[in-house]
């Protein structure tokens, strides 16, 4: 799979061919590592992030250590707790996202977006990017997994100012880690269930992109 094609997956996005040439000619950050990175592009006035998805078997490592989620940035005096995978993903980018946002400061808006771990990290980065430069921030994800506890949605749903998540019905990867080990699941928009016994296919990217090619986002994704 071309590099390309990992990003535009992570885009939940009708229009999501129309993105190509900006991404062509768009700035890409990896860690090779932890197999994490995002690209960044500008459409128009909006500096857009699109986090790689899971396609590694180090990512799967990353998102099944939810049993430990832990205080971001070492912070002892917060309530927020984040899973400890995600969290550790997003900090091998962190400095990236912030020079990159330090040189594009002539942008309006921002536009954090993702499909699976993608979606976990675009999330992560949003609320970070909000919190230390004040921007005007929107995510949208697709089949993202729940990411942290109460305080730390409750925090993110103030700070951020529009964000919309999509997940295929049956598709089990947006229900993890569950409820009863702290997390607190966040709403989001359930699509059409295309797999009903190989359910773990509703997770796949192409999935999604079929599911919003077919429904209507324009009150949704801004």
């Amino acid at each position: 799979m071309e590099t390309k094609d990992i990003f535009l997956q992570s885009i939940p996005n009708v229009y999501i061919h129309e993105f190509l040439p900006y991404m062509e000619n768009g700035i890409e950050c990896n860690d090779q590592l932890l197999n994490v990175g995002f690209k960044t592009f500008t459409v128009g006035g909006t500096r857009w992030f699109v986090f790689k998805p899971t396609i590694h078997k180090r990512n799967w490592i990353t998102n099944f250590l939810f049993p430990l989620y832990k205080q971001p940035y070492n912070n002892p005096d917060t309530d927020i707790r984040i899973h400890a995978g995600f969290l550790a993903s997003y900090l091998s980018l962190r400095s990236e996202v912030h020079n990159v946002i330090s040189m594009t400061r002539r942008s309006a808006d921002y536009v954090f977006c993702g499909h699976s771990l993608g979606g976990a990290l675009a999330r992560l980065a949003a609320i970070d990017v909000q919190y230390n430069f004040g921007a005007h921030v929107s995510v949208y994800t697709a089949g993202a997994p729940n990411i942290g506890n109460k305080a730390f949605e409750d925090s993110f749903e103030k700070r951020i100012d529009h964000s919309h998540y999509y997940i295929n019905d049956g598709d089990p990867v947006p229900v993890v880690p569950t409820q009863w080990m702290g997390y607190k699941r966040y709403i989001r928009t359930r699509l059409p269930k295309k797999y009903k016994w190989r359910f773990w296919l509703n997770h796949m990217p192409n999935i999604y992109i079929d599911n919003l090619k077919e429904r209507d986002t324009s009150k949704e994704i801004l």
